[in-house]
């Protein structure tokens, strides 16, 4: 087997493969589509998106959120990129900064989206 396909290959940000470990045979636990998914493990990942901005931005493109997501409190100083994002459940942005932009071109909400107070600093995509 490629080290390529032992890694997910979903199309993140700027076309590179997201990389991170099968969770389910063919996808990460970002991109799982499995509505039963480990809530805790794809949290954990989604606190550490936000801690390092990997690449220089927050990528969530293409993850599939469960109904169980609670997004910790973002004061986002670098670009955040939810497009092609389905949320399951409720997406509760309330309070949440967007410094430097946020996208969320394409994205999916199954259930409602909260963006009470949330603060939009400069551009704001929610096209589609």
């Amino acid at each position: 087997m490629a080290a390529d396909q032992q890694t997910c290959q979903v199309e993140m940000f700027r076309g590179r493969a997201c990389g991170r470990p099968l969770y389910d045979g063919e996808k990460c636990i970002c991109h799982s589509e499995d509505p039963d998914k480990d809530s805790d493990q794809f949290n954990q990942e989604t606190v550490r998106i936000l801690r390092d901005a990997p690449g220089g931005c927050h990528d969530f493109t293409r993850f599939v959120f469960p109904a169980g997501w609670k997004p910790s409190r973002m004061d986002a100083k670098v670009a955040v990129y939810f497009d092609h994002a389905r949320f399951l459940g409720e997406a509760a942005f309330g309070g949440f900064q967007f410094g430097q932009g946020v996208s969320f071109e394409h994205a999916e909400f199954k259930q409602d989206a909260n963006f009470a107070n949330a603060k939009f600093m400069t551009i704001a995509g929610f096209s589609h």
